[in-house]
Order: C-alpha cells, then sequence, then structure tokens
C-alpha cells in the first residue's frame, strides 16, 4: 500500500521497530532460578477421592478448578469416586484441594 508515492509498509515497520527498543529499557522479563517454583513435566499421576461427587457439573466444578490451577487431569470415576491429576508442585496439590473443599466437596487423599 502506498500514500503519494511512498510504501507504508517499511514506515509503519520502522515505527514499531523504534517503539520497541524504546520499550526494552520499561520491560523486565520476570523468570525463576528458583527449581522448587519451576514446573516438572514428568510429574507422576496421583489418585485421590471425592467422595461426595455424584454428577457431571460435580467432575466439571472439580476439573474446572484444577486446571485453573495448572493441574493436568487424566480421569475421574463417577462410580469411584476417584480423581487421577498431575501436580506441578506439592504445593499446587495443597492449594487444588483446599480451592475443591472451597466449592463444597471432600477431598480425601490415598495414603502412600
Amino acid at each position: 500500500m502506498s500514500v503519494a508515492g511512498s510504501r507504508l509498509l517499511p514506515g509503519v515497520v520502522d515505527t514499531f521497530v523504534e517503539t520497541f527498543v524504546r520499550l526494552l529499557d520499561l520491560v523486565e522479563v520476570a523468570g525463576t532460578s528458583d527449581p522448587e517454583e519451576e514446573v516438572d513435566v514428568d510429574t507422576p499421576d496421583e489418585v485421590f477421592e471425592v467422595p461426595d461427587m455424584t454428577c457431571s457439573h460435580c467432575t466439571n466444578t472439580i476439573t474446572g478448578v484444577l486446571e485453573e490451577l495448572g493441574v493436568q487431569v487424566t480421569g475421574i470415576d463417577l462410580e469411584t469416586k476417584q480423581v487421577v491429576a498431575a501436580f506441578p508442585t506439592a504445593e499446587i496439590r495443597e492449594q487444588s484441594f483446599e480451592a475443591i473443599r472451597g466449592r463444597g466437596y471432600t477431598v480425601v487423599p490415598r495414603s502412600a
């Protein structure tokens, strides 16, 4: 596209690059070097029970709570009242159980 014989795209690109370079001084990239805070991709699945889980609304609620906290749900069985999930950290596991309890459900962790 051109206006009055000059191409707009190079001007837009130049403006974008200049703006980006100016913003680099204002932006800080947050990261973590603390291994405890890093997510372990190979986290083993853990089974726990939710005895008062009775319907698909219950399973959807529990799945939603867990996924909001970054927990991968690999299975839910209404018959056995069991949930299978991979928790990235022990802290997220505890937060997840508290969040499920906050929705009115009982959480029964399996003993190892």
